[in-house]
């Protein structure tokens, strides 16, 4: 019997998620042992899960398309790239902490939201194009990724003009007195686009929930080991 019989694999998006939402919660209370451990280890089982789904959704998108044209071969190839590329990202952002390597968790994390954007967009379009997903299904991806890319463009034209290390979720009251009106909408906006973007790619990962219910493990198929069995039946035959 395979195993996880009753939800299939719908643990593995579930588990992305989870990570995610664990991880955003305990970004925000510091980039300092324990709580920056307690994030890399979020972010890199996130990572490890994500490598799953998108290897797994591009096998289900592959099988379950009977007449396979160029664009959509391209597509599904494109849509893992990016899927893969964000994963790397991911771990990258998990490994290079801000408070130790900024520059390399910086790249790691543009990394990441652009793949992460451009994957959620290149799934949409597959999904309501060429598998012929419900329509409710195609709608909630195609919003979630509209919404991720706003919020992608918003954060990197925020981290262009402000200074992102300033953003603080309890400021000092002394820091508005200096700040103008364009710094303070910057100081807002920084953080609001970076969680807004880290909830869409949150729960564009608990719709695959619905399709991994359909996916199970098989049970292994072992065969018999020829080499071995002939080694074994000619020793047997000369000891007689």
């Amino acid at each position: 019997m395979a195993p996880c019989y009753p939800i299939g694999l719908a643990w593995l998006p579930i588990s992305v998620s989870l990570s995610l939402c664990i991880t955003q919660l305990t970004c925000a209370t510091g980039s300092f042992p324990p709580e920056s451990c307690i994030f890399s280890l979020g972010i890199t089982l996130a990572a490890a899960f994500a490598v799953a789904c998108v290897y797994i959704w591009h096998v289900y998108a592959d099988q379950v398309m009977e007449k396979k044209t160029k664009v959509f071969k391209a597509l599904v190839d494109i849509g893992t790239l990016t899927g893969l590329l964000s994963s790397i990202g991911l771990s990258v952002t998990a490994c290079f902490q801000v408070s130790n390597v900024p520059i390399v968790h910086y790249i790691g994390a543009g990394v990441a939201f652009s793949g992460a954007v451009g994957y959620m967009l290149v799934v949409s379009v597959i999904s309501s194009v060429y598998l012929g997903q419900p329509a409710v299904l195609c709608g909630l991806r195609w919003l979630l990724s509209v919404f991720g890319t706003v919020a992608a463009i918003s954060f990197l034209i925020c981290r262009i003009i402000g200074r992102g290390d300033e953003v603080d979720w309890i400021p000092d009251p002394s820091l508005f007195d200096t700040m103008t009106s364009v710094n303070l909408v910057i100081f807002y906006l920084l953080p609001a686009s970076e969680w807004t973007l880290g909830l869409t790619i949150t729960l564009f990962f608990l719709l695959w929930v619905p399709e991994f219910l359909r996916i199970d493990f098989q049970a292994p198929l072992i065969k018999p080991w020829k080499n071995h069995d002939s080694l074994t039946n000619s020793r047997s035959t000369e000891v007689e």
